[in-house]
């Protein structure tokens, strides 16, 4: 097997896993916690866990906050679409002197609640399959 397409960064025969010296580790009465932190985590071969367990809790906000904003627009849109059904009954049931929107502007209303209501729908139903996908199955027929 030849040398030369070893990584140096994989520990093997050649290049075996190598320690930080102690010279180069950061004092332990340092006030600095993330320096104790890291070096106590050296010491116990727990920094590689460390660092993929604070790899998954970025992973996770990022992840958070976008089911927030979701959920944050979700309930906008919904709002929006109440207030335009409630102009679009009140522009029905009350006298024409009461409304405000003629009937080419309604039209538009109409056009854009069908519009609305269908991405609404499609919406829903989406989330609704990737619900159901990842919910844990039970074992009623057993």
């Amino acid at each position: 097997m030849s040398d030369e397409g070893e990584n140096p960064l994989v520990p093997s025969k050649k290049y075996p896993r190598r320690r930080l010296h102690k010279e180069n580790l950061p004092n332990p009465e340092s006030q600095d916690g993330n320096a104790v932190a890291e070096k106590t985590a050296l010491d116990l071969d727990t920094y590689e866990q460390q660092a993929r367990e604070k790899n998954h809790r970025r992973q996770e906000k990022v992840r958070d906050s976008f089911a927030a904003a979701f959920v944050c627009g979700f309930w906008l849109l919904f709002g929006l679409a109440c207030i335009a059904v409630i102009v679009w009954d009140w522009h029905l049931v009350c006298p024409k002197n009461w409304c405000w929107l003629d009937n080419s502007q309604l039209e538009k209303l109409a056009q854009i609640m069908q519009f609305a209501y269908g991405a609404f729908a499609g919406s829903v139903a989406t989330y609704a399959r990737q619900f159901i996908k990842t919910a844990p199955k039970t074992h009623a027929h057993q």
